[in-house]
Parts: structure tokens; C-alpha cells; sequence
């Protein structure tokens, strides 16, 4: 729609102007004649789409017929209208596109179609014809009697008046593009409004009404909506050098900040400026990581980034695109980017699963981790980290249950196929009336709720260390470990002892703290204690001993304690037999770590372990003998004699267990004690998994041939319950007959190849075309056993939020995850780029001259006073 008025026409056209360019003429007076023959040049010019030209083909045809129609009704001159009709290829008047006439001739207007598109609704917001400063309006005249005319103040008081030349008379163009089609409607939608006398009364009212408003409403709506269009568009229409220049240059800030996230490289400074060679004076200050990576790809060789920093010739500089605003956006639009490859994918995925954790981050703010799994294309299990959200309502389970919901629904997810939900034990996620998971699931009854095996199981060891013994030696492990890894004087000191001692034997120089919160990963603080125990005992009887000039009286003193406690035999004791009991249950805290573990394996991990367990009570005699072996061994090693508390008839404060020897105390007041409450803790702990894994073992293959008919009853059972998840053509009768045909298939294959895990049976079902099977186990597969993945998640928050960028804002900080945890993705850097620049409009790359890059550098700069919340 942007034209060139042709050369010796003159008509009204030279007194409207399109929006965006003015079709001007200079030229005389021209013949009705010589405007029709330049007709046909003009539409061989235009560029105007068949769309546009469907919209305004009527108008054209009725303005350009004989001179001698007739026009009831209107009281405008004929030249006047065949001027308007030529006019079409410069601006489209609204008052002709929908005019009609009805069966007696007379003009009526006809709504706009619903099904009207978009490229013809654009084509009239923004081709509607514009009136110049110096065009004289025609005169009407009113019902009065008196003449008047249109005023062009009321263009400005009301923007959404649109003025029809054609007509004489003004529309609401919002109302005519989306208002229903409501008979009740008349003047500013279905007719001009041609009552100049009280043209702003009628405008006031109008305004007023709620048909318009929410007609206003869906206009700027779809005005943002093809925003998008147009700045595409624009690109495409300037110069398109220099708009590849730019495109080019992008790219390789993009590639950078992707870089910069991935290996969690902070971007920023305390001066978000470069140094440039050719100022007058240098710049002071760090320019930040961003810059400085910038600034080394131009430096070897990288023409496009490299003129991004330097002037251009002409005195004209060009767009630097690095502003603290525009890095954000940027790490904004990546995120996006992986976010909607994963958000792709666990669409396609038949069922998923929402895992969340809480941690509070650098700036004292309670944020939650936000986890899907779901099963990717080849039907593997997928765990995917989404984003961080900020606790800003408080952590109550309402709270978090909106929070969880809000951001499921934001990402367009069906929460119709979610099927589980993974959260750790606390009152406000795992309570039965108020609990997020309880909320979620009286919205939703299949999102079943499971504990996280881990915290389980850490739920368990906490429980069995509250024997006195147990908890008096994690205390005095704890404090010991703190002695020294508190000062640098005292590990110093061990590590001088231990190189000295054993220089090739033990590979640690410090020993490890024993985690707060995780019990299972305490056993590698056993492994080294046990390991450094001589050195540390040694270095704890040099500086009890040495004279106070070299260490003060307090440091002296906690080592004789520390001394004193550590060759105590009841803390020998109780090392030995924990040590042993821990290194059991290490291996199942090892494999509840795998992000791919399902219900099913997590649970036969589990119920190893807890056998094993049973059979240290049942033989508690034979254990406890061997485990005992190893306690002497270690009190002999540092001549300690085996002994036993003083004990009375009465005892609050430790066991009290009667016992002949040594030996048989500890077995009855330690291992007997620490092996019942971990075998009952975890009966109880995992009892729903047991149930849930059920489900899954009745179609495992394996499983079946052991046990048919138990395993048909149970996925009977199974199937009843999620009947409404069957394939759509399927029923509990096809697939009764499709378990049985799975059964005869698992008891003529092989013992060695038939499924035992859940990854296995879902491949066997897809290629024997049994879809209720699959479609069972597929419920079965995203089922979480574990959220480990969130955990990690949160381990990447404390890497990426530190106190030294403690302010940046949740998008940001989303962001920036999204490219650190999943670092293996590919990020789509043209996908990138186009989410950039629908962004904002000032983020259109065009040719850049001295006066617009003055423009932008003024926005960038106006950005780049950013406040706390967008630093790092």
C-alpha cells in the first residue's frame, strides 16, 4: 500500500496521506479522463495483496462508473466521490468498503464479515485515509438547515474516529472491525455519523458504552498481535545489506550469551562499558565477562561483532546491542527457546508427571524448583528442569498448589494427563487436607501423590541415629570435623601429619562435613574419617600438648576433649557398627539418585536393601560378631580395652541393657536397635510404593511367568482403575484379551529375554502393537520415584545466585538455568532472534543513519538505567 502518486494526476488523493508515507503530487490539474487511464498504471504498480484488493474491488467498481449515478441520500458532490474512488490505491475508505444498497436503492452498510482475514483487516487499520492539514472538508448540510462540516480536532480528541471521504461522515473503527453484529448498532458502526451539530455529544456516548470498550479492547489487541508481521515485514522491506549486517551481528551476541550461560559465566560488571581504543579517554573498570568476550571475537577476526564496537564510516555508529536491558531479553528468548523444546516434547508425551522442591536462594527468597517428567519420543523417561518460581504468596499448601497450577496451565499443558506428583515429606507439601499435593489431587484424582524415596529413606536414617550412643558419635564426627576445617592453622596442621604419616596411602587431606539434611550421603564422611582417623588422632595429641605460645589455651583445650572422646570405646563402638549398617544402605541412596528411575526399580532397590536389613536381625548374633571383629580391630589399633558403661538399676540417660560381656551389650543396645527402627521406618515409609509398584510388576513379562494369575488379577485391577486412559477404541473387555495374548507371549519367550524393567516392557509393547499395554505402562514409567532432579536443579541456583548477583529478577535467573542446566540442548539461535525482535518495536533492525542511531542509543540508554532487580 505504499505508492508513489503517478506523474500528472491530481485528484483528492493529494490531500489525504497514508499513516506511514504521503502520496504527494506537484504536478497540475488532470481530466477526469487522463485519472481513469492512470488507473490501470497504478494497480500494475501497487503492491497491494489479491486480499486487499477483494476488500476494496467494490468501492473501486461503484466510484469509477458513470459519472450520472446516482447517490440517494448523500449530500456530496459526484466529483468529489469519483475523486475518492480513484483513490482506492492510496488509502482504503472505510465507508466504502461494506456500503450496499438495500432492494429500494438506498445505502445502507453492511458489518464486517467475521470471517474476515487478517491481512484485510490490516490493510484497512492501517490504509485508512488520513486527512491532510491544508484539506478543506465538504460541507453538509443538517437537519437544521444550517452547513457544516467535519472537524478535524475530533480526529485528535477521538483516535478512533476514522473519517470516510465518500461518505462525509465518521466511523468508530474498532466497533466496525469487531463489534458483534448487533442490529441494535447504527450510527459509527453500521452508518456514518453525519450530525456535525452534536458530533462530540454522540462520541462521548459512544465511548461510554460496553460494546465499544471491548471492541477497543480486541482492536489493540489484534493490533499486538500482528506487531509481529509487521516488524518482519520491515525487515524485509528495508535495505536488505544492511538489515543481514545487523542479522549477522546478532547472531554472534546471541552465540555469546548462550556461551556465557551454559558455563555459567556472570555476564555483567560494575561498568557495562567497553574500552575503546579511539576515545579520548580510556574507560576505568572491569566492562564484565560479556564485553570482554566480545571485544576478544572481534579481536580475532569475527567482522561482524567487531562492528558492533567500532564507529562506521560516515561518522554514523552502529547499533551495539549490549545494554543490561538487551542482555536480559536476550537470556530471556533462550530460555523461551528450551523451555518450548521441552515444553514441545512433553506435549507429544501421553502422561506426565510435576516434581517441585523449595530452597532459599542468595537474596533470602523462597524459590521452587519446577520439574516434568514424561516420556520423550522413544519412549524414554525424561526428567526436565522448567523454571524457578518466586514463593512471593507465602509457602503455604494453597499457595503453592496455585503457584504449581498457574505456571502448568501458562505453558499450555493438559493437566488433564497429569498422572503423578513428586514432592519431599513436609506438612505444607505432603498433608492430607491441606497439603499442595492433597489441593492438586481434589482437582485432579489421578495426579497421584508419592514421596520422594530419597527423602524417605533419609526420614529413616534420621530416625535410627536418635539411639544416645548413634547420636553422641555423629555429634562428636560433626564438631571434630568443624575443629578443623574452620581454621586454616589447623588444617594445615593435619595435613602436615598426614603427609607425613601416610604420604601414599590416603589420598584426602581434609575431612568432609557431615550434610545437615541428607543422612544417606553421610556415609563418605565415615569413609573418611575412617581413613584419617590415626593422622587426626595424632594431630589432636601435638596440639593438646604443644606449649601455648603456639596454640592458646581454648584451641588446647577442645583437643584434649575432642582427644578424650574420640578414644572412648562406646564411640569406637558405635563408629564401627554404623559404618557398617551405612555402607548397606549406600548402595540404594546411590541408585535413588538416577533421574530415569522409575516407580518399579526404585522399589525393588528398596525392598533389597530392606531385606538385607531383615536378615541382619534374624542372624543379629552372626552380624553383630562379624561387625564386632572390626570394632576390636580399631580399639586395638590405638590400645583401647573393650568395655562397657557403668550401668544401675535404673538408667534415663543411656542403655541399661544386661549384658556378660562386652560384646553382647553392644549387640543388644546398638545393632539390635539401629536394625529394628530401620526396618520398621521403611516398611512404613514405603508402603504406597509398594502399592504403586504393584501395579507396574503385573505387566513386566518377567514378573508374569512367575506368578500368571496373581499378575492378571492385579493388571485387571490396574486397568479398572485407569479405564479412562485406554486408546479411545478400547475397553476393559479388549483389553482383558489383550493381557491375555501379552501373557502367552511372556510364557513362550525366553528366560533371558523377557522385559524385567519398565523401559524394556515398553519398547516389547510398541513393537507388538499392544496399546493398552502401552498405554498402562506408560502411567507406570513417568510415575516419580525420586525428586533428585529438583535437588540439582537447586544446586545450580546456588551456583548461579550468589551474594555477588543476589538482585537479578526470576526471568533472568530463569534464564540463565534454563542454558546451565540443560547445557547438552541446542539452542536455536534464528529462533532466538526472532523472539528478540517481537519483543519491542525498538528492537526492529534497520539501516542505521546518524539521526536514528541517536534515536536508539537514546532508548538503549534509557534502558540501561536499570534498577536492582535486572543487575546480577
Amino acid at each position: 500500500m505504499k505508492r508513489r502518486h503517478p506523474e500528472g494526476q491530481r485528484s483528492i488523493q493529494s490531500y489525504f496521506q497514508q499513516p506511514a508515507k504521503r502520496a504527494a503530487s506537484d504536478e497540475g490539474h488532470a481530466t477526469e479522463e487522463n485519472a481513469d487511464a492512470a488507473a490501470p498504471d497504478l494497480q500494475s504498480e501497487s503492491g497491494t495483496s489479491s486480499a486487499e484488493e477483494d476488500i476494496v474491488g467494490e468501492a473501486v467498481e461503484s466510484a469509477t462508473s458513470s459519472a450520472d449515478e446516482e447517490i440517494v441520500g448523500e449530500a456530496v458532490d459526484q466529483p468529489l466521490l469519483e475523486a475518492a474512488g480513484t483513490c482506492k490505491a492510496y488509502f482504503t475508505d472505510i465507508g466504502e468498503c461494506w456500503k450496499g444498497y438495500s432492494a429500494g436503492g438506498l445505502p445502507q452498510w453492511n458489518p464486517v464479515p467475521r470471517n474476515l482475514p487478517d491481512t484485510d483487516k490490516i490493510s484497512v487499520i492501517e490504509n485508512h485515509c488520513a486527512p491532510q492539514k491544508d484539506f478543506i472538508f465538504p460541507v453538509r448540510v443538517q437537519t437544521d438547515g444550517k452547513q457544516r462540516r467535519f472537524q478535524r480536532s475530533w480526529l485528535e480528541e477521538f483516535p478512533w474516529i476514522v473519517y470516510s471521504p465518500a461518505c462525509n461522515g465518521g466511523f468508530c473503527l474498532p466497533c466496525v472491525m469487531f463489534a458483534p453484529d448487533d442490529p441494535k448498532l447504527g450510527q459509527l458502526y453500521r452508518s456514518p455519523l453525519e450530525n456535525f451539530t452534536r458530533f462530540k455529544t454522540a462520541c462521548n456516548r459512544h465511548a461510554e458504552q460496553n460494546i465499544h470498550k471491548n471492541a477497543l479492547a480486541k482492536f489493540s489487541h489484534f493490533k499486538s498481535q500482528v506487531r509481529s508481521n509487521d516488524i518482519v515485514q520491515q525487515l524485509v522491506d528495508v535495505n536488505s545489506t544492511q538489515s543481514e549486517e545487523n542479522m549477522q551481528k546478532l547472531r554472534g551476541i546471541v552465540e555469546t550469551v548462550i556461551v556465557c550461560g551454559k558455563q555459567n559465566i556472570p555476564l555483567r560488571a560494575h561498568r557495562n562499558e567497553l574500552y575503546n581504543p579511539g576515545r579520548d579517554e580510556q574507560v576505568a573498570g572491569n566492562p564484565g565477562n560479556f564485553l570482554a568476550l566480545m571485544d576478544f571475537r572481534a579481536g580475532a577476526g569475527d567482522a561482524s561483532v567487531s562492528r558492533s564496537f567500532h564507529k562506521k564510516p560516515g561518522g554514523g555508529r552502529s547499533i551495539k546491542y549490549t545494554t543490561p536491558r538487551i542482555q536480559n531479553q536476550l537470556v530471556e528468548c533462550c530460555g523461551d527457546d528450551i523451555r518450548k523444546q521441552i515444553l514441545d516434547e512433553v506435549k507429544k508425551s501421553p502422561f506426565f508427571t510435576v516434581l517441585a522442591d523449595e530452597a532459599t536462594d542468595a537474596s533470602n527468597t523462597e524459590q521452587m524448583a519446577i520439574v516434568l517428567r514424561y516420556l520423550d519420543s522413544t519412549f524414554q523417561v525424561t526428567e526436565a528442569f522448567l523454571s524457578f518460581v518466586a514463593c512471593s504468596n507465602g509457602t503455604t499448601g494453597e499457595a503453592l498448589a496455585n503457584e504449581i497450577k498457574t505456571q502448568l496451565l501458562n505453558w499450555g499443558l493438559d493437566m488433564t494427563k497429569l498422572r503423578g506428583q513428586g514432592y519431599d515429606g513436609a506438612g505444607n507439601m505432603a498433608g492430607d487436607i491441606r497439603g499442595c499435593a492433597a489441593r492438586i489431587t481434589a482437582e485432579y484424582p489421578k495426579a497421584l501423590y508419592l514421596h520422594c524415596c530419597s527423602h524417605a529413606l533419609n526420614l529413616c536414617i534420621m530416625a535410627a541415629s536418635k539411639i544416645n550412643s548413634v547420636a553422641a558419635m555423629w555429634t562428636t564426627l560433626r564438631e571434630v570435623s568443624f575443629f578443623f576445617n574452620s581454621s586454616p592453622k589447623r588444617q594445615q596442621k593435619l595435613s602436615e601429619v598426614i603427609t607425613a604419616s601416610t604420604p601414599d596411602e590416603v589420598k584426602a587431606r581434609k575431612l568432609t562435613d557431615l550434610c545437615r539434611t541428607r543422612w544417606s550421603a553421610r556415609h563418605t564422611a565415615l569413609v573418611t574419617f575412617a581413613a584419617l582417623m590415626k593422622p587426626v588422632i595424632r594431630t589432636l595429641e601435638e596440639i593438646s600438648s604443644a606449649p601455648r605460645t603456639e596454640w592458646n589455651s581454648n584451641t588446647a583445650g577442645q583437643a584434649s576433649a575432642f582427644l578424650k572422646s574420640l578414644l572412648s570405646f562406646d564411640f569406637i563402638a558405635a563408629f564401627g557398627i554404623v559404618s557398617e549398617v551405612m555402607s548397606i544402605i549406600q548402595s540404594l541412596t546411590s541408585s535413588l539418585q538416577e533421574a530415569s528411575l522409575d516407580i518399579v526399580q526404585a522399589y525393588r532397590n528398596v525392598g533389597a536393601v530392606h531385606q538385607q536389613l531383615k536378615d541382619a536381625r534374624e542372624k543379629v548374633t552372626e552380624q553383630h560378631g562379624k561387625w564386632w571383629a572390626t570394632v576390636i580391630s580399631t580399639a586395638s589399633d590405638f590400645d583401647i580395652t573393650p568395655s562397657t558403661p557403668r550401668t544401675c538399676g535404673r538408667q534415663q540417660h543411656r542403655a541399661n541393657a544386661p549384658a556378660a560381656t562386652p560384646q553382647q551389650y553392644y549387640e543388644r543396645t546398638l545393632t539390635i536397635p539401629m536394625l529394628d527402627e530401620l526396618s520398621g521406618h521403611m516398611e512404613s515409609k514405603f508402603s504406597k510404593h509398594q502399592r504403586t509398584a504393584g501395579m507396574g510388576l503385573s505387566l513386566l513379562p518377567a514378573s508374569i511367568v512367575k506368578s500368571p494369575a496373581t499378575c492378571k488379577v492385579a493388571a485387571l485391577a490396574f486397568a479398572t482403575e485407569y479405564e479412562s486412559d485406554l486408546p479411545g477404541d478400547q475397553s476393559l473387555s479388549s483389553f482383558s484379551a489383550e493381557l491375555d495374548r501379552w501373557i502367552a507371549l511372556a510364557s513362550t519367550t525366553a528366560q533371558a529375554d523377557l522385559p524385567s524393567s519398565v523401559p524394556d516392557a515398553l519398547l516389547l509393547a510398541q513393537s507388538t502393537l499392544s496399546p493398552c499395554i502401552l498405554r498402562l505402562l506408560s502411567i507406570v514409567a513417568v510415575l516419580p520415584a525420586t525428586s533428585c532432579s529438583c535437588e540439582r536443579s537447586i544446586s545450580s541456583l546456588r551456583r548461579l545466585k550468589t551474594y555477588l548477583r543476589s538482585t537479578m529478577t526470576n526471568h533472568r535467573l530463569c534464564g540463565l538455568a534454563l542454558l546451565h542446566v540443560h547445557y547438552t540442548r541446542q539452542v536455536n539461535v534464528e529462533s532466538v532472534i526472532r523472539q528478540f525482535l517481537l519483543m519491542a518495536p525498538r528492537n526492529i533492525i534497520a539501516p542505521v543513519s546518524a539521526t536514528s542511531v541517536a534515536a536508539v542509543e537514546s532508548s538503549e540508554s534509557d534502558d540501561s538505567d536499570f534498577s536492582n532487580d535486572d543487575s546480577e
